[in-house]
């Protein structure tokens, strides 16, 4: 459906006419628990709303900074143009698709997308998490991988370069942007994102309240991968760390 949206956009702001498109946000609307909106570069709704959010107008104010901050954090730390994020609590999925022509598709459904980690850390092993890691880089278009701490800390990188830079950055834009973000709109308590760029796709877990793992994944790898195979092969990093 938000392929549909974005498909719809440049017709819609050529003709002006937004029929087409109210009836594709409608049908979504249909779904028990699932609501989009499409938003406009100035942080207004332009068409739709998101139901299923307390605040559907705050949504659409503070994506931009979202958008902004994360799109910045990624290009600066060489990891490619921003191009959608995901973000995912334990009860919620909120996705934001850009758009050429400035606008920002917006879905939120009551369910998450991304499966939990339900392994309870046990005392440190380096050499446990280090093979962890290898389990993770071994799956199917799983590049690179890494643990930072919340404080942007590297407790162990797989094929990350210059990671003592990149956990810094990262641990500043999930705290300070995504984190942010998910508190002022009560969106729930983060447990996972994954953001897309024109280079690769980035996946972030968090370990806890003290770590993060950060997993790089080809553009083509199948959503399953980050959905479920990963939170699977998490478990045993949690444990380790």
């Amino acid at each position: 459906m938000v392929e549909a949206v974005l498909g719809m956009l440049p017709s819609v702001l050529e003709s002006g006419e937004t029929e087409q498109m109210t009836a594709v946000i409608d049908s979504v609307v249909d779904m028990d628990g699932c609501s989009i909106m499409v938003a406009a570069s100035d942080g207004t709704a332009f068409e739709g709303s998101l139901d299923t959010v307390e605040d559907s107008d705050a949504v659409a104010a503070l994506h931009i900074d979202l958008m902004q901050n994360t799109g910045n954090a990624m290009s600066a730390n060489g990891l490619g143009r921003l191009e959608s994020l995901v973000l995912c609590s334990d009860e919620a999925t909120m996705k934001f698709y850009t758009s050429a022509e400035d606008f920002t598709v917006i879905s939120h459904q009551n369910e998450a997308e991304i499966d939990s980690i339900a392994v309870k850390p046990s005392k440190s092993a380096p050499a446990r998490l280090k093979r962890a890691l290898q389990g993770l880089v071994s799956l199917p278009g799983v590049s690179k991988s890494m643990v930072l701490t919340a404080e942007g800390e590297t407790v162990l990188s797989i094929g990350f370069e210059d990671a003592g830079d990149l956990a810094s950055g990262l641990a500043d834009m999930i705290n300070d942007v995504i984190k942010s973000f998910c508190e002022d709109t009560k969106f729930g308590n983060l447990h996972a994102c994954v953001i897309n760029t024109d280079k690769a796709i980035y996946q972030i877990m968090c370990l806890g309240s003290k770590h993060y793992l950060v997993s790089e994944l080809g553009t083509k790898v199948p959503e399953f991968v980050w959905r479920r195979d990963i939170p699977a092969e998490a478990s045993f990093v949690l444990a380790s760390v």
